[in-house]
């Protein structure tokens, strides 16, 4: 999901965040009921306005034509069938007798619509550039949809989860105004669930939808209370007010793990933190200022000491967790193994910054989000390095929604972000990161970088398979770590806490492309 952790969004290769009320009131084992925490308050319904934050809570309402299942597998949901007859062509069977929540049937105009909307430049939807190689969404008769590719593309079969479908005529009719939050419910959809109440600042509420075409739900309602406050989250689920949250904090997850009758449950490192420079602004457009910063950063020191030993130094922006539908671990090190790497050497970080146009130091200013301190905890620790080469970094912490604004709007020449998958798929966040068609306000390769090679490589790397494609991405990243564009700088893994009443099957960072709640299941 774009989160950035909060990418984003993210979801999406997801932006994530928190926000949102105080700690929740009631139980979490009412029967047939479900209470849930996020740290992460919602603006919105609609992922063409806010790539990451929606998409968990879009799971349990909306569906799209296929998603993952616990294993990461494709498995289709409003798609009956589908298949690639050829590496540019997605011809979706789409299954019939759906109805949306108001008893209107679904037809393959919305879901058309769905698609084709987030890849209007009126829009402006943060998915964009990962539907870039979209060129065409067809009805090509009542129950197919096919979507035709502007070259190939590995990750296309994997994005139409990103695309929640909501009914055309409606959606239109509400334009900006869908999925709002208000005291009236903007958005349907045709999930297990339908939405009774969403206040973006406090929380959602659903109700099991009777006309579901799938299985019966296991609830018959579910509650998600936004909470901002660690301790509050932690609070309630101790307490046994709710069930359980998603993301527990890792600057807290030593803590987490001591709370009674709590289970803590943490996937591979599937996200990534990094810093993004702006290489067409001052001081960043140096290379050698780039380099000299890289290797300033203590990536093994950070790990330790801000997330506990839950994450691995990082030597590009993909984790090698997102190889798995790819390459074999041993072929994924040798990859790694072989990229240019930047180690935390001062001496080295001199000899480069003295080869740059700013060999006395330069003064630089970098925000970092309110919900993810352990982001604002390693610029202070880079910071006070820097601060021996010259190099004045001032850190601010901004509230995330104020952060995530200015961020997409690429007010800064200097961010630190941190994204989480949108697919298994090591050009995941390199479709966002690189395109040159992505380096505007409002998309996602903060840093602005333009590279007609990296154009041509990304383009390469997706127009072959197995050990061809490996080679490509190989190449694809040497350039990018030449380039420096983005400072890897760790991979994270995510955890989610549990009561010990509950039990959850298949826990991934990519929980939120599958009906995740209903794999929360209460013990007998």
């Amino acid at each position: 999901m774009l989160g950035l952790t909060t990418a984003a969004l993210g979801m999406p290769a997801l932006l994530t965040g928190c926000g949102g009320a105080a700690a929740p009131a009631g139980s979490a084992s009412a029967p047939g009921r479900l209470r849930w925490v996020l740290g992460q308050n919602v603006p919105t319904l609609d992922v063409a306005k806010s790539a990451g934050a929606p998409i968990p809570l879009l799971a349990l309402s909306h569906e799209t034509l296929v998603r993952l299942d616990k294993d990461l597998s494709i498995v289709p949901v409003l798609a009956e069938s589908w298949e690639q007859p050829t590496p540019t062509k997605l011809v979706y069977s789409l299954r019939q007798g759906v109805t949306f929540w108001d008893g209107t049937p679904l037809t393959a105009e919305d879901i058309a619509f769905s698609i084709t909307r987030h890849l209007d430049p009126k829009v402006g939807s943060p998915i964009a550039s990962l539907l870039s190689n979209y060129k065409a969404v067809e009805v090509t008769s009542p129950t197919e949809l096919t979507i035709t590719l502007s070259r190939p593309d590995p990750a296309a079969k994997y994005l139409t989860a990103r695309c929640a479908v909501t009914p055309k005529a409606y959606s239109e009719r509400l334009g900006d105004q869908l999925g709002m939050s208000g005291p009236e419910v903007k958005t349907i959809g045709t999930g297990p669930y339908l939405i009774k109440r969403f206040d973006s600042a406090a929380g959602i509420e659903y109700e099991a939808n009777p006309s579901y075409w799938g299985a019966k739900p296991r609830y018959g309602s579910i509650a998600i209370d936004f909470v901002a406050d660690a301790n509050a989250r932690q609070l309630a689920v101790r307490s046994g007010k709710v069930a359980g949250t998603m993301d527990v904090p890792v600057v807290a997850i030593q803590d987490w793990r001591r709370l009674p009758k709590t289970s803590i449950m943490s996937s591979p490192p599937l996200m990534s933190a990094f810093l993004a420079l702006n290489v067409n602004r001052a001081p960043f457009d140096d290379i050698h200022v780039r380099r000299a910063l890289a290797h300033a950063v203590d990536r093994d020191g950070f790990v330790k000491a801000f997330l506990h030993g839950d994450g691995a130094p990082a030597r590009a922006v993909p984790p090698p967790a997102q190889w798995a539908n790819l390459a074999d671990e041993a072929t994924v090190r040798r990859v790694y193994d072989s990229l240019p790497a930047y180690d935390f050497d001062l001496a080295k970080a001199k000899a480069e910054l003295a080869k740059s146009k700013h060999a006395g130091g330069f003064s630089a200013t970098v925000r970092f989000p309110d919900a993810n301190p352990h982001l604002g905890k390693a610029l202070v620790s880079l910071a006070q390095t820097v601060r021996t080469l010259g190099i004045q970094l001032t850190v601010q912490e901004a509230p995330m929604t104020d952060w995530r604004s200015q961020l997409m709007d690429h007010q800064h020449e200097m961010n630190i972000m941190i994204l989480r998958p949108n697919y298994p798929d090591p050009a995941d966040f390199l479709n966002l990161l690189l395109p040159s068609n992505a380096a505007a306000k409002g998309q996602y390769n903060i840093a602005e970088y333009r590279s007609t090679e990296v154009d041509e490589l990304m383009a390469a790397q997706a127009a072959v398979e197995g050990e061809r494609r490996v080679d490509a991405m190989a190449t694809l990243l040497a350039r990018v770590n030449e380039d420096l564009p983005y400072i890897p700088l760790w991979w994270e893994a995510s955890s989610m806490a549990l009561s010990d009443d509950f039990s959850y099957d298949g826990y991934s960072t990519l929980y939120y492309d599958q009906e995740w709640a209903d794999n929360v299941r209460p013990r007998a």
